[in-house]
């Protein structure tokens, strides 16, 4: 410690504000909640003691941060709302606790009556009255307020004829109001091509909402392809701070990316199973209602929690609603991602065409033809996948050819049995 004794502060915030670690986090309860980042930490410390430097709050709070001890985080079907804590699997509400230890508060008073003609006229307008793009909607912003794994990546696009150059289909607005149900505090705004970059991705730790809007169909970098698929599963993630040491935790955001049509990036083998596409087929003209504002009222705000907590409860009990418009969007992007089926499909490729070619070979034609026609090369064992996908019967075997060496080798079965 410093020569001022701040052993007292230590005290107070490992006993009446029960400071504690959870998931590789800080947390102290406030009176009324628990905050886990340094400056609202330093905030109640100063108003413990005005005459607290910076470097003493700095060096009170990684003291407690060493010695708090580590507990669990309270379980994700609790959800706390500013007025109470909501169990989803009941539907009972009670009082917040210290020993309850949940991160985010949803800054809006729970009322399961609660009712608004301008949410469901936003809602009717936004899905143009189709049932299960209503009920895609609920589910996400359902699963913006969910601390638990629910592995998802919801993709809104607009499917109507994009008009002059503006789509103009509800994405921003819908994106927004999200942003507003959760609360800014507990809300990112990233881009999916910047979550890998340094210092970018330690933003996700202890957020419930990650937005990307107007995302473009550039190819996303490796490292954030790394990271997007890590998020809705809860993996670990090791984060670069500035000015700080690395941090380590498991997120559990909901990530919801907004384009004019499905990104490319998405038909990653380990990303495509988890994209929930949300088509919206609307077309809103400039004098059309400002729902995001309109809606920022707390009866609002409460009228639309009533729809989240039904569209949560229905993903976590039979998984996201489909909808033949989103499955349609999703699978035509995949066949104009799928680069190996068109490698094949250019060089008039079959099985027998293949048989007996070495399949380092075959992976640098292939990759000499995606850098020509400007598109990216899968990683080699995909690629492999990929072409027994595409052109059936054919498997990999270690063999000769006139002589050489044995090396990895394309076989036909048919050949292969003969």
């Amino acid at each position: 410690m410093s020569r001022r004794n701040l052993q007292p502060h230590v005290n107070r915030l490992l006993g009446k504000h029960r400071a504690c670690v959870a998931g590789g986090v800080l947390y102290v309860w406030d009176g009324s909640r628990h905050v886990q980042d340094e400056r609202a930490i330093g905030r109640l410390l100063s108003r413990m003691d005005h005459s607290l430097t910076r470097a003493d709050r700095a060096e009170i709070i990684a003291t407690v941060e060493n010695l708090a001890p580590e507990v669990d985080l309270a379980d994700p079907h609790y959800v706390r709302l500013i007025d109470c804590v909501l169990d989803l699997a009941t539907g009972e509400t009670f009082e917040p606790t210290p020993d309850l230890v949940i991160p985010n508060v949803i800054p809006h008073a729970w009322d399961p009556a609660a009712r608004d003609a301008r949410v469901e006229a936003f809602l009717d307008s936004i899905s143009s009255g189709c049932p299960a793009t209503l009920a895609l909607i609920e589910e996400m912003l359902g699963a913006a307020l969910y601390r638990g794994r629910a592995p998802y990546i919801w993709v809104i696009v607009g499917i109507a004829p994009v008009r002059g150059g503006d789509a103009a289909n509800g994405k921003s607005t819908l994106c927004s109001v999200a942003e507003l149900l959760v609360g800014v505090e507990n809300a990112i705004e990233l881009d999916v091509h910047d979550l890998g970059r340094n210092f970018m991705t330690a933003s996700l730790r202890g957020a419930l909402l990650e937005v990307s809007s107007d995302t473009s169909s550039d190819p996303v970098p490796a490292a954030s392809i790394s990271i997007l698929k890590k998020v809705p599963t809860q993996d670990m993630i090791t984060a670069d701070v500035k000015y700080s040491t690395p941090v380590r935790f498991k997120p559990y955001a909901t990530v919801v990316i907004a384009a004019n049509r499905v990104p490319g990036f998405i038909v990653d083998a380990g990303l495509k199973r988890r994209v929930r596409v949300i088509p919206l087929r609307g077309h809103f003209e400039e004098r059309a209602v400002d729902y995001a504002s309109a809606l920022a009222d707390e009866g609002c705000m409460s009228a639309l929690l009533v729809h989240a907590v039904n569209g949560l409860r229905r993903l976590l009990e039979r998984g996201p609603t489909r909808s033949g418009d989103g499955d349609a969007a999703l699978g035509s992007i995949a066949a104009l991602s799928n680069t190996v089926s068109q490698w094949a499909d250019d060089r008039s490729l079959s099985a027998s065409g293949l048989d007996g070619r070495a399949c380092a070979a075959a992976y640098r034609d292939y990759a000499d033809w995606c850098g020509d026609s400007g598109t990216t090369a899968l990683p080699k064992a995909e690629f492999e996948r990929e072409v027994r996908a595409t052109i059936p019967g054919l498997e990999v075997r270690k063999c000769r050819c006139n002589g050489s060496s044995p090396t990895r080798r394309w076989k036909s079965v048919e050949s292969s049995g003969k």
